[in-house]
C-alpha cells in the first residue's frame, strides 16, 4: 500500500442507532495500514491526503449489481462535511 487516505463514513439509515453519525478514518501511514469494513447502506467517500499518490482496494466476496450503489455529489449531500480541511 502507498499514500495516505481519508475515508469518511455517514450513517443515514432511518432505523439505525447510529443514524446521523459521521466517522472519519485516516489510513495508510507507514504505521497505520488496516482493513476497514464498511457495513451495507453506509454512505462513504474518500480522498488522498498525502503528497504521493494513494491506492485503495475494494475487496468484495460477492458480485455487486450496478443498481446496488448510488453516487452523490459531495456538494449536494444531506450531511454537512468539509472535505477541504
Amino acid at each position: 500500500p502507498i499514500g495516505t487516505i481519508k475515508i469518511v463514513l455517514v450513517d443515514l439509515r432511518a432505523n439505525s442507532n447510529s443514524n446521523g453519525t459521521v466517522e472519519e478514518f485516516i489510513i495508510g501511514r507507514p504505521d497505520n495500514y488496516y482493513r476497514l469494513k464498511i457495513p451495507p447502506r453506509i454512505w462513504y467517500g474518500f480522498k488522498c491526503i498525502s503528497e504521493e499518490k494513494a491506492l485503495i482496494a475494494n475487496c468484495v466476496n460477492i458480485p455487486h449489481l450496478d443498481d446496488e450503489s448510488e453516487i452523490c455529489d459531495v456538494n449536494k449531500f444531506a450531511v454537512s462535511y468539509n472535505w477541504y480541511t
